[in-house]
């Protein structure tokens, strides 16, 4: 037969209840925090540590953005072209060649040294093409505001060879590099380098000595020679 519990039997089951979780609160709080002060005081020292260095690498990563955008990098845009008349005017003796380097960033490019050339042969520029073996010019030192750019000194180029290349019977490109520093202290040496092939030149005129004539070229990208910093292979040459 059932029976309902009365008040006082109630009363005692909640008590007995109140008690049981106190015991339970009193031995998780034993088991966490009685007499280990030491192992918290070490967790909370260890759990600072790896904050402050996350922050630092965060800042650290901060800092690096930072330089990267604003730091001087240099890039070359050519060729510029002068045409190179005789004395009298009346025909073209050959070509005068130039190209610009171009600081693309926020803070200037100092410490520099630029050389650029132009090769006329029957070698074409390879991924193999040791640079540093080609007729070298004269090497340039220069500094580069921001936002500023530099011309290169001139290098020309004579009729007879312009018609030679024409013809297939020699090859020509541009190349150059520079050599710089950025503004931001500890960072390393920065290197630019570019070549640009030739693979035709046509005139627009019979007569090629025709000074009222255009000369003009195809001029895609060579296969190497072509890189920044340190993803240049000649880099640690270069930077000596």
């Amino acid at each position: 037969m059932h029976r309902e519990p009365n008040e006082t039997e109630i009363e005692e089951s909640g008590e007995s209840e109140d008690a049981n979780d106190q015991g339970l609160m009193r031995n998780i709080y034993n088991f966490l925090f009685a007499g280990k002060a030491p192992f918290w005081t070490a967790l909370a020292t260890v759990m600072m540590m790896v904050f402050s260095g996350l922050l630092l690498n965060v800042t650290k990563i901060a800092n690096q953005i930072n330089v990267e955008s604003q730091r001087a990098s240099l890039s070359a845009t050519g060729p510029s072209i002068i045409k190179r008349n005789s004395p009298d005017g009346k025909k073209l003796d050959g070509l005068n060649f130039s190209y610009f380097w171009v600081n693309s960033g926020s803070t200037p490019a100092k410490d520099g040294k630029t050389e650029f050339n132009v090769y006329v042969g029957s070698a074409f520029p390879l991924a193999s093409t040791d640079f540093s073996k080609l007729p070298q010019s004269q090497v340039m030192q220069f500094v580069t505001g921001p936002k500023a750019g530099m011309q290169t000194l001139s290098v020309p180029i004579s009729l007879g060879d312009l018609d030679d290349i024409a013809n297939g019977k020699k090859h020509m490109f541009f190349w150059g590099f520079a050599v710089y520093r950025d503004s931001f202290p500890d960072t390393p040496m920065r290197v630019s380098e570019f070549c640009t092939d030739v693979t035709s030149i046509t005139f627009s005129k019979a007569d090629h000595t025709d000074p009222t004539g255009d000369v003009n070229f195809g001029t895609p990208p060579c296969e190497a020679h072509n890189c920044y910093d340190e993803a240049c292979p000649d880099y640690d040459a270069r930077i000596r």
